[in-house]
């Protein structure tokens, strides 16, 4: 996994009309919010991948990468964003993953007309991005994305890499690297890229949480499933990513994502991967 610089996305939904529209057709229920904690960067109990205490937490990996599959559905995203979170946002949405490829799309749509806002099409090292304002697709490298913020205009930087690899649940990818290292007792895997920390928090039937932790640019982000939809399958029904700056504590995004009508299949079509 490279990670690169930052780049910008620019939704139709921030036009000023379509934020119109956008507020009065918002659903209004919201979800409660998990207190959701990070983890602490430590080298305790941490080994090698081929030491001999992570012989049966390999297994494991290995075993729930395997049960991985290929899957489409849908979902709905509620965006809690500025100051004490109190902003809250929701969008209807499409995603595809195939195992074989490793793809991944996600379409943004807007709840109850259906529009279509943006489309991302993702293999693990680029980024392909369509939006409604902006028909033709742009390829960026694989790196966070940053979002505008419809009430502040205040952007919003998301580490796209812990969504990608919290579907795709690619480990020997990660563990390939050379910073990699496993605790077994805790069921963590801690590897860094460019200076930057993420750590996979896994139980004996799936993941917990993916971690990302970036000093250089002041930012915590967490993908976690919460304990509520903890059904041992992959994907979870609900998905919850929150970040954080780093030196304040200060939370500045949360998003709460629940999959439903999930369709499971060894691959799915090449057509599906095409805007």
């Amino acid at each position: 996994m490279k990670l690169k610089k930052t780049f910008f996305i620019k939704f139709t939904l921030f036009s000023c009309i379509t934020f119109m529209l956008f507020t009065i057709l918002t659903c209004k229920t919201e979800q409660v919010q998990e207190n959701i904690e990070y983890s602490e960067e430590s080298t305790n109990g941490y080994y090698s991948p081929l030491h001999k205490n992570n012989k049966e937490f390999l297994v494991l990996t290995q075993k729930l990468e395997e049960e991985v599959i290929s899957f489409s559905g849908d979902f709905k995203m509620q965006i809690k964003s500025g100051d004490g979170l109190k902003t809250t946002n929701n969008l209807d949405g499409k995603i595809y993953f195939d195992k074989p490829s490793q793809r991944l799309k996600i379409e943004l749509l807007m709840p109850i007309l259906g529009l279509k806002l943006s489309q991302l099409i993702s293999n693990g090292t680029q980024i392909q991005i369509q939006s409604a304002e902006n028909p033709k697709p742009v390829t960026l490298p694989m790196g966070d994305i940053i979002i505008l913020d419809p009430s502040t205009q205040k952007k919003i930087s998301i580490p796209f890499p812990i969504i990608y690899h919290t579907i795709t649940l690619k480990f020997s990818e990660n563990l390939k690297s050379p910073t990699s290292k496993m605790n077994p007792k805790a069921k963590k895997i801690l590897f860094q890229n460019e200076g930057d920390t993420y750590i996979y928090t896994l139980h004996d039937n799936g993941l917990d949480a993916l971690e990302y932790h970036s000093q250089k640019k002041n930012l915590l982000a967490i993908c976690k499933i919460p304990n509520s939809s903890k059904n041992y399958e992959h994907p979870p029904t609900r998905l919850i990513t929150k970040i954080t700056e780093m030196d304040t504590g200060k939370d500045f995004s949360y998003i709460d994502i629940q999959y439903k009508n999930l369709k499971k299949t060894a691959s799915l079509p090449e057509n599906v991967f095409r805007f």
